[in-house]
């Protein structure tokens, strides 16, 4: 139990570090502008035709492999300097076990995981105001996206399947992505820390970034390598229905 205490301790810790830390909100800052590029013309085409999207476009960003690396990029980023090890960790490591330590560190990584794939959600919905109409529903935007060229006629770029909508009631498929988004924060999260730990810094960062860099390539890469790169699989179109995956 006191070890139970411990982990907790340390992780609560660590929280307090990411939220008051300047990197945190200078990487959604980034992750703000990119996104605001690529939702403009979403944006256009409901202003022009008076309509109104359910607050799901979150599930709909990752089937651009461009936001897929620049919201990974931002992990790497958060999580570079793990184990986040300074003279408070010092005094911290002394008190509890290693291993301890190294839970508290690992239950953090899971936990900023969390709290930056809460952010981005958020984030996704403030691009949809005053647009935005919440009905636990696909609804008129995403429905008229994927059955009428209206939308690429404003020049969305958006990939909606209709097997998707038909498939998937919404909130069960943003349930998927944001799971898998954040279990993907957390792979990353440990292949940098424990390439810090026992390697230089540079190789947990080189590992990191070829594995988000990798869907870019997927298509021309062996099969088997289909279940490794699980960054891919944010699309909902590659991870339910496509073989392939497909730069948007």
């Amino acid at each position: 139990m006191n070890n139970v205490r411990s982990i907790l301790r340390i992780t609560r810790y660590q929280f307090l570090q990411l939220v008051r830390n300047p990197r945190l909100y200078m990487i959604m800052i980034c992750n703000f502008i990119f996104l605001s590029t690529l939702i403009v013309p979403l944006r256009r085409f409901m202003k022009l035709y008076y309509v109104k999207a359910t607050p799901f476009l979150f599930g709909f960003l990752f089937s651009h492999a461009s936001v897929v690396f620049c919201f990974f990029v931002g992990i790497v980023l958060l999580f570079s300097n793990a184990p986040f090890f300074n003279h408070s960790q010092m005094f911290l490591v002394i008190r509890t076990k290693k291993l301890v330590w190294a839970l508290g560190q690992m239950l953090y990584l899971l936990a900023g995981s969390v709290l930056y794939f809460l952010l981005l959600y958020g984030m996704s919905l403030l691009f949809l105001i005053p647009h935005i109409s919440f009905r636990n529903e696909w609804g008129e935007v995403w429905n008229t996206l994927v059955r009428t060229d209206l939308g690429l006629q404003c020049g969305v770029t958006l990939a909606i399947s209709a097997d998707i909508l038909n498939r998937f009631d919404p909130m069960e498929l943003q349930c998927w992505i944001f799971l898998i988004g954040v279990l993907n924060a957390l792979l990353i999260g440990l292949i940098l820390f424990f390439c810090n730990l026992y390697f230089h810094r540079e190789v947990g960062i080189t590992v990191a970034i070829l594995l988000i860099l990798a869907p870019y390539r997927l298509s021309f890469m062996p099969d088997f390598l289909h279940y490794i790169v699980t960054v891919a699989w944010l699309d909902p179109t590659y991870l339910f229905y496509s073989p392939t995956y497909n730069i948007s």
